[in-house]
């Protein structure tokens, strides 16, 4: 799909403009986005390698669950990036959450 690029005095994010559900941008600053209604476009978890990467914005609920919806892990972490080794779960399928995005993770 298209994506579209925002950068922030904070950081750059890529978004796919498929998960945009409105842009808003500021009346009298031509180039100021205002605001990027979005489902989560700040938050990211991707695994890589034998650990899962989560990016997020502002602290946020981590919790991680069984196929079951056993929690094996529960915290919160700090805005910026939090790498959690795969190694601390058995092989199984996984929920892991953050806020309110969740994405399915197969450790083998």
């Amino acid at each position: 799909g298209s994506h579209m690029v925002l950068t922030t005095a904070k950081a750059q994010y890529e978004l796919e403009v498929a998960d945009l559900n409105s842009v808003k941008i500021s009346e009298g600053l031509p180039t100021a986005i205002d605001d990027i209604i979005a489902p989560d476009a700040s938050t990211t978890i991707i695994a890589e390698g034998d650990a899962v990467v989560i990016t997020t914005d502002k602290p946020a609920r981590f919790a991680i669950y069984t196929i079951l919806g056993t929690t094996v892990h529960n915290s919160t972490i700090p805005a910026g990036v939090t790498h959690y080794p795969l190694s601390r779960l058995s092989a199984g399928i996984y929920i892991f959450r953050v806020d309110n995005k969740s994405v399915k993770i197969k450790k083998r």
